[in-house]
């Protein structure tokens, strides 16, 4: 596993700052040395998805965005605490759809292929949306109906079978501000 936190430094370099004071120093200064951290470890993943539609000056009409951060619990034997591993955001093609749960799908799917990406399908994954009509389709308790929204259910239900442990939750909007800051931010980059 910490050849996999190697691989985490390079990419991101610095931890939160809602890291514990020892966990972070640790990280910061073996990520500049370059040096193995064997102490360290990576317990836990955490991705928090949002999707989001545009109507305001869009001539070709409205067009959905997703938007998803990835973070890893990291443990050490002087404390733990969450970093950021990834983020991502951006349009989702038309031939998808345009709307808000079309978007909600496309950010737990961009989140599944990252840590797909980044080989950490071993640890236990939640993933967190505002969006419970999703989470209910995803968990089995609603049934997907449109046809267009059943494709995007398939393609996360392959990729979750690439996972030892995933579980996907329902969170409330004051709780994912930050994946939906993400998904906005297509629009602010557009404009």
């Amino acid at each position: 596993m910490n050849g996999g936190f190697d691989r985490l430094l390079k990419m991101n370099g610095t931890a939160e700052p809602e890291t514990k004071p020892a966990v972070r120093e640790d990280l910061e200064r073996s990520a500049k040395a370059g040096t193995p951290m064997p102490q360290v470890y990576l317990t836990g993943l955490l991705a928090h998805c949002d999707g989001s539609v545009d109507v305001r000056g869009n001539p070709s009409g409205a067009e959905a965005a997703y938007g998803f951060v990835l973070r890893g619990h990291v443990g050490s034997l002087d404390g733990h605490g969450w970093l950021t591993l990834a983020e991502g955001w951006g349009p989702v093609p038309k031939e998808h759809g345009t709307t808000t749960n079309v978007g909600e799908y496309w950010a737990v799917i961009a989140a599944l292929e990252k840590v797909a990406e980044l080989g950490y399908q071993d640890i236990q994954l939640e993933v967190r949306s505002d969006s419970q009509l999703i989470i209910r389709q995803i968990n089995g308790e609603y049934a997907v109906t449109k046809p267009h929204l059943r494709a995007l259910w398939q393609k996360v239900a392959d990729l979750r079978t690439g996972f030892l442990k995933v579980k996907f939750v329902w969170v409330p909007r004051e709780q994912n501000k930050y994946a939906d800051e993400l998904a906005g931010r297509t629009w602010k980059e557009k404009r």
